[in-house]
C-alpha cells in the first residue's frame, strides 16, 4: 500500500496512544552478515506533523532506489512523485492540522553516517494493546543482502518491549519482500483485497522461525 494513500485515508483519525518510550530518540549498534558494524537509530514523532514529513522526504532517495530496483522503474520519476505527495501532505497538515497518530522512523548506517535503509513504525488510532503497523521497509540496493532487513523489523521491540504483534501490507506481486518476510517468521493473516496481501509478527509464537 501507497503510504501516501495510507495517510489520506486515516487523516481524521484521533489516537489514543497508549504504549510509549521514555524518550523520542536512540541508537544501537549490530553487526551484519559481513561482519560489518552498523548503526540503527530510531526517532518518535507523537504526531504526524511537518517536521515527520520533511524528515521522510530526508531518507526519499532510499525509497526511491529501493522501490525502482523493485519495480523496474525510473528511479528519477519515482522520487520526484515522492517528494510531490509528501509536499501535499505537508501543504494538507498546514490547513488541517496534524494527524494524531505516532511514529517511529528507524535508520540503518554505517559508521561513516551513510543511510543504508529504513522503514516506519506506526501506532494508529484503531490500534489494539501491543500491535505496530509497518510500513514501509527500504533498503538500497547497493545495502541489500547483508541482514538489515531483521534489523529494522525488529528494531520497535528494543524501542518499545510491550510489542507483540506487528503488521505490515504489501503488494501480491512484490514477490522480493514477500519472501524476506516470510523468512522472517511473518505470516498471511488475511487478504486485504487484490493486489495486497496483510502480514503478521506474533512476538514470542514465530521468533524461532526468523531466518534472514
Amino acid at each position: 500500500m501507497n503510504i501516501f494513500k495510507k495517510y489520506l485515508a486515516t487523516f481524521f483519525f484521533a489516537a489514543t496512544i497508549v504504549i510509549q518510550p521514555l524518550q523520542s530518540n536512540g541508537y544501537w549498534n549490530e553487526t551484519d552478515k559481513k561482519g560489518t558494524t552498523i548503526i540503527i537509530e530510531w526517532e518518535k514523532f507523537d504526531q504526524t506533523t511537518i517536521p515527520f514529513f520533511n524528515r521522510f522526504k530526508e531518507l526519499a532517495p532510499i525509497e526511491a532506489a529501493a522501490f525502482a530496483n523493485q519495480d523496474k522503474t525510473d528511479e528519477a520519476l519515482l522520487y520526484s512523485q515522492r517528494i510531490d505527495e509528501y509536499n501535499f501532505m505537508i501543504s494538507k497538515i498546514q490547513k488541517e492540522g496534524p494527524l494524531n497518530e505516532t511514529n517511529f522512523i528507524v535508520t540503518s548506517k554505517e559508521l561513516d553516517g551513510t543511510i543504508l535503509g529504513f522503514t516506519i513504525f506506526h501506532i494508529q488510532s484503531d490500534s489494539r494493546l501491543g500491535y505496530v503497523e509497518l510500513e514501509p521497509l527500504c533498503i538500497h540496493p547497493s545495502a541489500q543482502g547483508r541482514g538489515l532487513s531483521r534489523f529494522l523489523v525488529f528494531s520497535i521491540l528494543k524501542i518499545l518491549p510491550e510489542i507483540k504483534e506487528i503488521g505490515l501490507i504489501t503488494d501480491m506481486s512484490n514477490i522480493q519482500a514477500i519472501t524476506v518476510y516470510k523468512k522472517l517468521g511473518f505470516f498471511e493473516s488475511r487478504r486485504e483485497g487484490s493486489p495486497s496481501l496483510c502480514f503478521t509478527y506474533k512476538v514470542g509464537i514465530l521468533k524461532k522461525t526468523a531466518t534472514l
